[in-house]
């Protein structure tokens, strides 16, 4: 399931393979709260420790040589995700402060400053009133958006770099409070 559509929750399923991508018996499933603070690294390392122990117990199971219950799964829920492309990620700074944020936690997001693509991880929002989108409005590397609110990142990756807290980023960065060369 997807943050970014709203959801409020998501799971794992442990199935039975088939021929099929993901068509097999449901034999577990857990489901999980989502939170609007919850970014898709998060949200995929709680699932891969839950998938684990899930998975364990089904090993167990079958070194028992207990019944494992199989249920098949209702092909009239089946939804196909589509490859998420380069440009559904790439921060269209005229959109809500929101929109932009669940963007971010959901896809993650980037943008070109100056010649350089900048990715953000994490980031929070501010209810800043603004003039401008994609206007840097402070020393912290707020930028603000085009409905509503500014973007504050926690976590940024410059081209060919490491993930960086916003402190580090920050120490290495050049910029100007009002320098606008995000919408390219």
């Amino acid at each position: 399931r997807s943050i970014l559509a709203g959801d409020k929750k998501t799971g794992i399923t442990i199935m039975q393979m088939n021929e099929c991508l993901d068509a097999g018996d449901i034999i577990l499933q857990k489901e999980i709260e989502i939170k609007e603070k919850n970014t898709a690294q998060e949200i995929h390392d709680r699932l891969a420790q839950i998938g684990g122990k899930l998975i364990n117990n089904v090993l167990k199971k079958l070194e028992r040589n207990e019944q494992i219950k199989q249920t098949p799964q209702d092909e009239t829920n089946v939804t196909y995700a589509k490859k998420i492309t380069e440009n559904e990620t790439k921060i269209n700074w005229n959109k809500s402060g929101k929109e932009i944020l669940r963007q971010i936690k959901a896809l993650g997001g980037w943008f070109e400053f100056g010649k350089e693509r900048i990715k953000i991880f994490d980031a929070e929002i501010s209810s800043i009133k603004t003039k401008s989108p994609g206007l840097i409005i402070d020393k912290n590397f707020s930028i603000s958006c085009g409905k509503s609110g500014a973007i504050n990142p926690k976590v940024l990756q410059k081209s060919g770099g490491n993930k960086m807290n916003i402190e580090t980023f920050l120490r290495g960065f050049k910029f100007e409070i009002n320098q606008k060369e995000l919408l390219r």
